[in-house]
């Protein structure tokens, strides 16, 4: 369980290309405050093309940060369920992506690196994926990845994802 009075500050990265993309994100931030923590910032939303996998589905993604009570994995446990109540079934499996509704993505839980069988902190793809780290340059840009030692900035600009991304 948690530490009684300890505050984490949770980095999630949101993004949905099935349904209505907009009213699904908002719902989750609704279900974030409600279950993991108050929000304290928000990034823009952004709209890119599918990564990793093909699909006629483009993307809305958004970062924020959360103050939570909860360690980081009970708050993956609560990303888990507020995507299952989204319609999401699964994760990817192997690597392999697909179209979803939600998808919740932990990229910095304080300054911890985290390596266990379901959770990957830093997120371990992070800074290869521009989706993700533009909304994160918006709000933070000056936050430092534990693991590569490296800002928000600094991955933005040697990220090679050449995809292109739009403020919605």
């Amino acid at each position: 369980m948690h530490e009684t009075g300890k505050i984490n500050r949770l980095i999630l990265g949101l993004g949905s290309n099935l349904g209505d993309r907009v009213s699904i994100l908002q719902t989750a931030l609704t279900d974030i405050a409600e279950n993991i923590g108050k929000i304290s910032r928000q990034s823009g939303l952004y709209t890119s093309p599918a990564h990793g996998f093909e699909s006629e589905n483009d993307f809305i993604n958004l970062v924020i940060e959360v103050e939570t009570p909860l360690s980081a994995f009970e708050a993956h446990a609560e990303t888990l369920k507020i995507e299952e109540q989204a319609g999401r079934k699964n994760k990817s499996i192997s690597g392999i992506y697909e179209d979803r509704f939600l998808d919740i993505d932990i990229l910095f839980f304080n300054d911890e690196i985290i390596e266990s069988e379901h959770l990957h902190i830093p997120h371990k793809n992070l800074a290869d994926r521009k989706f993700v780290l533009v909304p994160l340059v918006e709000i933070l840009p000056g936050l430092i990845d534990p693991k590569s030692g490296k800002s928000s900035t600094e991955l933005l600009k040697t990220t090679t994802d050449g995809s292109r991304i739009f403020l919605l």
